[in-house]
């Protein structure tokens, strides 16, 4: 599906490698295209392809990082979680 889906401490442990090198090649790894290829989440899919266009304001990088709660609670709970339900009126 193009997610990463191990956690960046496992590879790195099963690579014998820090964490930071796993890190530095996960960069290089989600700059290629299409963009948002390894990304570990929905989220940070969204980012990648959002960041190669603009840049991400607070407000889009709350909502990017709440959007798990959009699939359990619905909308409203996303707006409030994000803290812009008062950005949506």
């Amino acid at each position: 599906n193009g997610f990463l889906e191990m956690p960046v401490e496992t590879i790195a442990a099963t690579l014998r490698v820090t964490p930071a090198r796993v890190e530095t090649v996960l960069a290089a790894l989600q700059a290629i295209e299409p963009r948002g290829l390894f990304a570990r989440s929905l989220g940070e899919c969204l980012a990648l392809q959002l960041a190669e266009e603009e840049e991400i304001s607070p407000q889009m990088r709350r909502m990017l990082d709440a959007l798990p709660v959009l699939a359990d609670r619905g909308p409203a709970a996303l707006a409030v979680d994000a803290r812009v339900a008062g950005d949506l009126a």
